[in-house]
């Protein structure tokens, strides 16, 4: 309680310091109800919605690179991203180096399978930390015009970037999100502080998509990095023989019962260890293989 109750002064100080006053009504519409509202900044942008994580990151935002999609450089412990106001948030990861105990493992000279590349963020760590490939599946374009800016330094033998949604199935899969096409939390739905579902707010989206089973059956990879809003549920109905083709695997696991389920499907070949819980409802679990006796 004292912490949630920190976090909720926090926000509101945030808010002080970086909104334009005639904004902060707006601000609170928001987090009470769930209804998007425009916010105003003291540094004259504007912005549609605000998070805690958003506010924390403000005093890393520099120069806007990219006027036609509002992307921004953002500067964290001397290295640039570029992300807009929206999708930056993923970000905070970085400045408190959670990102480390996330995802805590030996990547040098490593394939990695990265689902919900989103930025490119995460690559970018792999990278950096010895990974001899990345090999990346995001469906938004949004996200793939930034993603593209945080790769660029990077040799394109590197990385691919696959433009596909990962599904159980080849073709389209639809995606009903609260959040737009290219923000953070884009594939779950808002609820307000009553944790009431804000229908009006969801909408409907179609991408194109591959199933887990292809990508396992015509690809090797010695870590698999699974955060993609829900998709993890269709690793439950992939063979047990292609998901033990990759020895570690670090998935972001959005609901209670798809921890359920994902526990059962991975606790027989794999230790399991949750490494950060994010809300009463996600955790970050690492299943690593168990040795052969």
């Amino acid at each position: 309680m004292l912490e949630r109750l920190k976090i909720i002064l926090g926000f509101f100080f945030l808010m002080i310091k970086y909104v334009k006053a005639e904004s902060w009504i707006d601000v609170i519409i928001f987090k009470v109800f769930g209804i998007p509202r425009k916010i105003k900044f003291k540094d004259g942008t504007e912005e549609t919605n605000i998070y805690y994580n958003s506010l924390l990151l403000y005093p890393y935002k520099r120069e806007i690179v990219n006027e036609k999609n509002k992307i921004y450089c953002w500067e964290i412990n001397n290295k640039k991203y570029y992300a807009t106001f929206s999708q930056a948030s993923t970000l905070y990861d970085y400045i408190t180096n959670n990102i480390a105990k996330v995802y805590s493992a030996d990547f040098k000279n490593k394939r990695v399978l990265d689902v919900g590349g989103h930025i490119g963020d995460s690559a970018v760590y792999f990278l950096d930390n010895g990974a001899s490939f990345v090999d990346i599946y995001e469906p938004v374009e949004q996200n793939i015009i930034s993603m593209k800016l945080n790769l660029a330094n990077y040799p394109k033998e590197k990385f691919k970037i696959n433009q596909l949604a990962v599904g159980d199935k080849e073709g389209e899969i639809k995606i009903f999100s609260s959040h737009e096409p290219g923000g953070a939390g884009f594939g779950l739905v808002i609820t307000n502080i009553f944790n009431k579902t804000i229908k009006s707010n969801i909408k409907e989206y179609v991408f194109s998509c591959v199933s887990f089973t292809k990508i396992l059956k015509e690809n090797n990879y010695d870590i698999a990095k699974i955060d993609c809003e829900g998709c993890e549920e269709f690793l439950v109905a992939v063979d047990d023989n292609l998901i033990k083709k990759i020895p570690l695997w670090i998935i972001e696991i959005h609901s209670k019962e798809i921890e359920r389920k994902l526990l059962e499907k991975f606790g027989t070949f794999f230790n399991a260890k949750k490494v950060h819980k994010v809300n009463s409802e996600v955790s970050i679990y690492r299943f690593e293989l168990k040795k052969q006796t």
